[in-house]
């Protein structure tokens, strides 16, 4: 939501947009960007109306609205260009899953826009491909997948949560910054001490929250206790709606 992200954005983090779920609309997606900017706004006239620096930092907190794009070329370069109309200093290129996608997804954007925006890539899965992006222009990285706090993704597929290792194999090996997701916020001092630029934080922000994915409709049992529907991008419902369909319209590795 709008207060999350600018909120989030206030607080000197990099605050993305999702591509997922309804944000998949590209309309959908800028009217949320459009509106954290406002939301911004009105932070910086409330908090910083007495500061002789309140458009310095106004313009720092607006530039850590980022919004996330496919790891297509086409595709991202639509969804890039109504995002940066609509307001964004920076792109993530995202993909859960690895592949040439998200190199050439970022030397299409770099061509494209140059250095008038930021480029983060992920997610990165090996030294090779860390090389790859900066080279292709990315100025910073993501590394990580969930190790099953909330998201499955690494113990459904059998992939091998080894971001540790990774990111200690990244060190001397490329020169722009590393975010590590997936259980980093769990184990920050060693994250930082491996070499983590930063710490990539989804569940605390949304995961529980009425503005999450999974959406406002909760359940409650006889106890008065909570339970939110799961709507990540694996859940069976976001792959509806992104169109990750297989034959009969099964969708796809929930």
């Amino acid at each position: 939501s709008a207060p999350a992200l600018s909120t989030m954005a206030a607080s000197h983090c990099i605050a993305c947009a999702p591509r997922n779920g309804i944000m998949t609309q590209i309309k959908r997606q800028c009217d949320l960007v459009r509106e954290s900017l406002t939301w911004l706004n009105d932070l910086a006239n409330e908090v910083l109306e007495h500061r002789e620096d309140k458009k310095e930092v106004l313009k720092i907190w607006r530039n850590n609205i980022f919004g996330a794009v496919e790891a297509d070329p086409e595709k991202a370069l639509a969804r890039g260009e109504a995002l940066i109309k609509a307001g964004v200093k920076g792109l993530r290129v995202y993909s859960p899953e690895p592949g040439t996608g998200t190199v050439k997804t970022v030397q299409r954007l770099k061509k494209e826009f140059g250095n008038d925006i930021e480029i983060f890539a992920g997610q990165v899965v090996d030294t090779f491909q860390a090389r790859e992006l900066e080279d292709a222009g990315a100025d910073a990285l993501y590394v990580g997948i969930g190790g099953g706090g909330r998201c499955i993704t690494g113990v459904r597929s059998g992939s091998a949560i080894d971001w540790p290792d990774l990111l200690w194999n990244l060190r001397g090996t490329i020169s722009i910054p590393v975010i590590v997701q997936g259980g980093a916020s769990e184990h920050i001092a060693i994250t930082l001490l491996l070499g983590a630029t930063g710490i990539g934080v989804s569940r605390v922000v949304s995961g529980g929250t009425i503005e999450s994915p999974g959406g406002a409709h909760y359940c409650i049992d006889s106890s008065n206790t909570l339970f939110k529907p799961y709507g990540g991008e694996a859940s069976a419902r976001t792959k509806y709606l992104e169109k990750k369909l297989l034959p009969f319209d099964i969708p796809s590795f929930v």
